[in-house]
C-alpha cells in the first residue's frame, strides 16, 4: 500500500559543526522514521534520484537538484530495519528482512510524476533444493552487468544465493536456481565470480557462477574479525575490500589476484576514533577511492590507490550524539554520474554530499641498528603525534601515508634505542624514502625478591610479572624467593606477585632505573587469584573448540555484549579464564563436547566457615539466521570437590541477551561438603548439540578468593568510608577514590539508576583503592552504594551528562 501522507523535514544547512574534511553538504532531508540503506538511479533521461529503505516504507527522491532535493513518491511496506535496493533497467528492486510481502519491484518509467510508480511486491512460489515455499524476506541483493539477480539472506535455500534473470522480463524475474545452503549477508559480483559476505562463517566465499545451475566454489578466507558483512571489488579485479560490522573491526584489503593464496594487504581504521568501539557497515569502490559508511563516524572515504596503504582523505560525521553502536550512517552510494555521494542516516534521514577526491601521500624505508646494521622489528613509526602510526615489518622496513599533504614530525622510536625525529615534506600523490639508523641503549639488571609477610623468609616458586607499556617480564622465584632480570630499562612498570596459597597483589606506577633497581615483595597467607599469574590452574575435557585458556578479554560486540573488553574490575590484573578468547563467537564458541577448568588444591581445614567467591560471564545463543540468536539451553556448571566427594553447587543458565554482566557468586562450602585440606573447585561449559545446530558459547571466569564468611563487619557506614567521586558530572567516566577501614568482608560498589534499579556491581578492593567506572552509562542521574557484608554506605548522587 501507498503512503500517501508525506511527512518529512527538510533541511538545507550552510554551515556545520560535524566533523568534515573534503565532503561538503549539499542538503539533508529527514523522515519521521527510521532508514536504512540507500541507492542511486538515473532515469533515461538523465534524472538522478536516491531510493532509501525506511522502517515502513520506500521513498524515492528526486536529487537532480542535490541542494534542493524532493519527495517524489514513497511506498509503504511491512515494518522492517533491513532495507536494501538495486536497480536494473526501469526498475527498482527492494529487499526487507521482516514481514512476508517477499521482493518489493518498483517500476521507474513514470518517474516524472508525483505518486504515480506502478510497484508490486514478488513472492513467488519455488522449488529450492527439493523443497516448495514462497519468497517472502530477503536480506540484501546485488545485480550483475548481464541482469542477474542474486538474493541473498532469504527466507529460503538457508539464505543461501537465489538466481534470478530480470534482463528478460524486469517486472517479472525468471528463478534460475539456488547457490550453497550457506547464509549469505551480502553479495557482489561480476563477471562470472560471485563474493559474498558469509557473515556466520566468519569468511568471505568466492564463487564461480558461469554456471547458475552448478555454481563452483573456487576460494574462501577467514576475514579480521570473523564476521564478514559485506565486500567490494576493486576495478582492476585484484583487490577485495571487506568489512566486519563489530566495534573497532578494520575496513581489509586483499590481494586475490591469485585464489590458491589470497593475501591479506593492510586494514583502515578512523584513527579519530581508534579504539572507542566505532562500527564500520559498508564499503564501495569508486575508481581508487573506497567510500565507507561508519555508524556513528558518517562517510569516510580512504584512498586506495595503493590497497596495501589505505589513507583517509575525506570525512563527514553525520551522527551528531555520543557513543557506539548500530546508529548514525548506514549506507553510502556514490555511482551517480553528477558525482554526487548520496548517504542514509538511520536517525536523520538522506545526505547529499558533494566530495572532492584528493590523493594521500606516501613515506617508506629501513630501520636499522645504527651500531650494527641490523634491521630493527616493531619500530613505531608516528606521524605528527599520532595522526598516524605504523610499525616495522621482520625485514625492517615501513610503508604508511597521510593526509593531508604538508610538513610533518616523523618519529621513529623502539623501547630499546633512541628515538629519532625529522621534519618532512609530504606532497599529494608523492612518496617520500627516509632511512633511520637508531642508537641503542644501554641495559641494567633488575633484582627482586617476594617474601612471605608472616615469617619474612622467601618463597621459593612464587610467580611475578614487571611490565611497562614495551616490556613484560614473567619470572618464577628461585630458593630464596628472589629473581634477576640481567637487561632492564628504564621506565614506569607494574609488578604482580603470588603464589597458591598467598593473596596476590599488585604494585603499580613503580619508577625503575639504573639507581632505583630493586624491588620486594610482601605477600599474606590467603587464596586470591585474579589469574593475572599462572599459579597451577589446569584445563581438560573433549571439547572441539572454546577451551578454557587464560587471557585479557578482547571484548566483542555482535548485537549483543558477548564478550567483555577486559576482567572484572577491581582484581589483580587484566586476564579471566575465557572459553578461546576470540573476535568471533561464531569461530570461538564451545563446541562438540566440554571444556573443564579446576583449580589446584586448596587447604580449608583451618577455616571455620569457609566462604569461596568468584565471578562468572555466560553468553549462550541457539542459532539463528540474521539478527540476534535466541537463548539456547546450555549452562556453566560449577563444583567443588573435597577429595572424597564432588558436588554441584552453581549451574549457571542464561536467559536475558539485553542484560549481559559479570555476576558475582559467593558459597559456602559447608552448605554442600566438608571442607578438606584437599578442595578443590571445577568450571565446566560444554556443547553438545552436535552438527551446524551448535549452540554459541562463551564463559568467563575471574577473580578466585576464600575468606573467613564467620567474620563480620561491625559497621560500613560513613564513619568508616572515605570516598570522592569526580569529575561530577562527567560526560565519559567517573574516578572513585576511596579507604575503607576494619573491612573482612568483601567489598562491592552498586550502580543505581533514578528508579532505583540497580544497573552495575563491581567488586573493589578491601582496605583503599582507585577506580573508574561508567563510561558505558547513558546519560542520567544515578546512585551510588558502597556495600560489605550485610552493611550499605548512605548512596552519593553522580550525574552523567552527554557528551
Amino acid at each position: 500500500m501507498r503512503s500517501q501522507v508525506l511527512l518529512f523535514v527538510f533541511t538545507l544547512l550552510a554551515s556545520t559543526s560535524l566533523a568534515q574534511t573534503n565532503m561538503t553538504l549539499l542538503s539533508n532531508l529527514d523522515f519521521p522514521e527510521d532508514a536504512s540503506d540507500v541507492w542511486g538511479y538515473v532515469a533515461p533521461d538523465g534524472t538522478e534520484y536516491a531510493i532509501m529503505g525506511l522502517n515502513e516504507s520506500t521513498a524515492v527522491i528526486n536529487v537532480d537538484d542535490p541542494s534542493t532535493p524532493f519527495l517524489r513518491d514513497q511506498i509503504g511496506g511491512p515494518s522492517s530495519i533491513w532495507r536494501d535496493i538495486k536497480t536494473w533497467d526501469e526498475y527498482a528492486y527492494v529487499t526487507a528482512d521482516a514481514g512476508d510481502d517477499g521482493l518489493l519491484i518498483i517500476d521507474m518509467t513514470n518517474h516524472a510524476v508525483f505518486d504515480t510508480l506502478t510497484y508490486k511486491y514478488f513472492k513467488p512460489l519455488l522449488n529450492v533444493n527439493g523443497i516448495m515455499d514462497e519468497l517472502e524476506t530477503v536480506h540484501n541483493l546485488y545485480i550483475d552487468e548481464n541482469g542477474i539477480m542474486y538474493l541473498a539472506g532469504s527466507n529460503l535455500n538457508g539464505g543461501g544465493m537465489l538466481f534470478f534473470d530480470v534482463a528478460t522480463d524486469p517486472w517479472n524475474p525468471i528463478y534460475l536456481g539456488a547457490g550453497d545452503v550457506r547464509y549469505s549477508h551480502d553479495v557482489y559480483v561480476r563477471g562470472d565470480t560471485m563474493y559474498s559476505s558469509d557473515i556466520n562463517d566468519g569468511f568471505f566465499s568466492i564463487t564461480d557462477v558461469s554456471d547458475l545451475n552448478n555454481p563452483q566454489l573456487l576460494a574462501t578466507q577467514n576475514t579480521p574479525f570473523f564476521f564478514s558483512h559485506n565486500a567490494w571489488l576493486s576495478e582492476d579485479g585484484n583487490t577485495l575490500f571487506t568489512t566486519d560490522e563489530l566495534a573497532d573491526a578494520p575496513i581489509a584489503a586483499y590481494d586475490i589476484s591469485d585464489l590458491d593464496d589470497i593475501q591479506f594487504l593492510d586494514e583502515f581504521r578512523p584513527q579519530a576514533t581508534l579504539g572507542q568501539g566505532v562500527i564500520p557497515h559498508n564499503v564501495h569502490v569508486l575508481g581508487d577511492y573506497l567510500v565507507i559508511s561508519y555508524y556513528t563516524d558518517g562517510v569516510i572515504i580512504v584512498d586506495a590507490t595503493e590497497p596495501d596503504i589505505m589513507v583517509e582523505v575525506g570525512n563527514y560525521d553525520t551522527f551528531t550524539g555520543p557513543g557506539t553502536g548500530f546508529l548514525g550512517a548506514w549506507g553510502a552510494y556514490p555511482f551517480l554520474p553528477s558525482g554526487i555521494i548520496l548517504a542514509s542516516d538511520i536517525n536523520t534521514g538522506l545526505y547529499i554530499f558533494q566530495p572532492n577526491y584528493e590523493r594521500a601521500s606516501y613515506i617508506d624505508g629501513l630501520v636499522t641498528d645504527a651500531n650494527t646494521g641490523d634491521p630493527i622489528i616493531d619500530a613505531t613509526i608516528t606521524i605528527d603525534l599520532n595522526l598516524v602510526e605504523t610499525k616495522t615489518d621482520l625485514a625492517g622496513n615501513y610503508k604508511t601515508g597521510v593526509h593531508p599533504s604538508g610538513l610533518y614530525e616523523v618519529t621513529v622510536d623502539h623501547p630499546v634505542y633512541e628515538p629519532q625525529t625529522v621534519i618532512l615534506d609530504f606532497i599529494e600523490g608523492q612518496s617520500i624514502t627516509e632511512n633511520f639508523q637508531l642508537v641503542p641503549l644501554v641495559p641494567f639488571a633488575f633484582s627482586g625478591q617476594v617474601i612471605d609477610g608472616g615469617t619474612g623468609s622467601g618463597l621459593v616458586d612464587s610467580k611475578v610479572v614487571v611490565e611497562s607499556e614495551a616490556f613484560t617480564y614473567e619470572l618464577t622465584t628461585d630458593l630464596s624467593g628472589g629473581f634477576t632480570i640481567p637487561a632492564f630499562y628504564e621506565g614506569d612498570y607494574t609488578v604482580i606477585a603470588g603464589k597458591w596459597g598467598y593473596n596476590e597483589i599488585e604494585l603499580t606506577e613503580q619508577s625503575f632505573s639504573e639507581m632505583n633497581n630493586s624491588v620486594t615483595v610482601t605477600l599474606n597467607e590467603g587464596y586470591s587469584d585474579g589469574f593475572a599469574l599462572d599459579l597451577g590452574w589446569t584445563v581438560s575435557g573433549d571439547a572441539m573448540s572454546g577451551q578454557w585458556e587464560r587471557d585479557d578479554p578482547i571484548g566483542l560486540t555482535q548485537g549483543i555484549n558477548v564478550i567483555p573488553e577486559g576482567d572484572i574490575f577491581g582484581d589483580v590484573g587484566r586476564k579471566a579464564y575465557i572459553t578461546e578468547n576470540n573476535e568471533s563467537i561464531f569461530s570461538g564458541s564451545v563446541t562438540g563436547g566440554a571444556t573443564i577448568l579446576t583449580s589446584p588444591e586448596f587447604d580449608l581445614s583451618s577455616y571455620s566457615d569457609p566462604l569461596i567467591m568468584f565471578e562468572t560471564w555466560y553468553v549462550n545463543l541457539a542459532p539463528g539466521g540474521p539478527g540476534i540468536p535466541p537463548p539456547g539451553d546450555d549452562t556453566l556448571k560449577v563444583f567443588l570437590d573435597n577429595g572424597v566427594e564432588q558436588a554441584l553447587v552453581r549451574e549457571i543458565t542464561f536467559s536475558n541477551i539485553f542484560n549481559i554482566n559479570w555476576v558475582a557468586h559467593d558459597l559456602a562450602v559447608a552448605d554442600f561438603l566438608q571442607p578438606t585440606s584437599t578442595m578443590r573447585i571445577i568450571f565446566e561449559a560444554s556443547d553438545f548439540t552436535p552438527g551446524p545446530n551448535f549452540h554459541y558459547t562463551e564463559a568467563l571466569v575471574d577473580y578466585f578468593r576464600v575468606e573467613e564468611g564467620a567474620v563480620s563487619v561491625d559497621n560500613l557506614l560513613d564513619d568508616q568510608l572515605d570516598w570522592q567521586v569526580y569529575p561530577n558530572p562527567t560526560s565519559d567516566r567517573f574516578i572513585l577514590e576511596y579507604e575503607l577501614e576494619n573491612s573482612n568482608a568483601p567489598v562491592t560498589l552498586n550502580i543505581f539508576n533514578a528508579i532505583g534499579q540497580q544497573v552495575g556491581t563491581y567488586q573493589v578492593h578491601q582496605g583503599a583503592g582507585r577506580a573508574e567506572f561508567g563510561q558505558n552509562l547513558e546519560s542520567g542521574v544515578y546512585f551510588i552504594q558502597m556495600n560489605s557484608g550485610d552493611e550499605t554506605s548512605t548512596p552519593l548522587k553522580l550525574i552523567k551528562v552527554k557528551q
